[in-house]
């Protein structure tokens, strides 16, 4: 089943068209989304400056990866020649953890206080005034309810091939923010400049699929080991949390069958607001 956040890219890789376009019931006026797009830049503006530049995620990389090989170094010599006697062998080795570890230390340090530092700022204090203020003129335009919850959905690549379609790559990418509320007989999703409709009477079942997965973008004020999410028991990973299952919100629209794809944690909006219940798990 397609995707509604889903791009296919079995013939092009740079395709841009959203299946989730498909859905779209309403959309701000051209003034609210020049908004949007302004508050827009000025918060991943803001993310640029909170993170170290690229030459210094590469010079912090290489050196963990130097502490760990020096490490390895030392210990394999000691475990040939008995780590009672330090050694001229044992030196270089020693050194090469020591310096590789201090500097990647000295560069994870900074990386934090960078952070903070520019979160803190004036200018990140202005600019997230100016995404709550676009945000909250587009809620107003498109008429989102004000019960609307915060839910993660999953973006999501994929190709056709014979007849099959397969997901594109993990990890999973999260969205930004998108809410979600029931309007009469329909699910609806809002996410910034357009609100997105489901019909319930078009839905076919929420799906359960047993297969670990990685997620992108935490979205969560509360830690991935807090809460409700306690019970999930998400692993970090390099790339972001893995999880054992995730779901998908099947439906059918013009003759198709779609999936809204969500992590496990959402499981419980998702049945709230469409009155449906998730089925036995099953793998992919």
């Amino acid at each position: 089943m397609k995707p509604v956040f889903g791009v296919d890219i079995t013939t092009d890789r740079r395709n841009d068209w959203n299946n989730s376009d498909e859905f779209i019931a309403r959309k701000v006026c051209p003034e609210t989304e020049l908004l949007l797009e302004n508050a827009g830049k000025a918060a991943r503006g803001i993310e640029k400056k909170s993170v170290l530049p690229w030459y210094a995620l590469v010079l912090k990389f290489l050196m963990g990866a130097a502490a760990l090989f020096g490490l390895y170094g030392f210990i394999n010599i000691g475990l040939d020649n008995g780590f009672g006697e330090f050694s001229q062998k044992d030196l270089p080795w020693l050194i090469l953890f020591i310096a590789g570890g201090a500097l990647w230390l000295a560069l994870f340090i900074y990386g934090r206080v960078r952070d903070k530092k520019v979160n803190a700022s004036n200018e990140a204090a202005e600019a997230n005034a100016e995404q709550k203020r676009a945000l909250s003129a587009a809620r107003a335009e498109l008429g989102v309810s004000e019960d609307a919850e915060a839910v993660d959905v999953f973006l999501l690549a994929y190709k056709l091939k014979n007849g099959k379609l397969r997901i594109d790559g993990d990890p999973f990418w999260l969205n930004g923010e998108v809410y979600a509320y029931r309007k009469d007989d329909a699910l609806m999703l809002w996410g910034g400049e357009k609100v997105w409709a489901f019909p319930i009477e078009n839905m076919k079942g929420i799906k359960t699929v047993r297969a670990s997965i990685t997620a992108l973008c935490w979205n969560k004020k509360e830690k991935h080991k807090e809460g409700r999410f306690a019970q999930y028991k998400l692993v970090p990973n390099n790339y972001g949390l893995r999880m054992r299952f995730y779901h998908i919100l099947e439906l059918e629209h013009g003759g198709e069958n779609y999936g809204i794809y969500f992590p496990c944690w959402e499981l419980p909006v998702f049945e709230k607001l469409t009155g449906l219940n998730a089925e036995e798990a099953s793998k992919e």
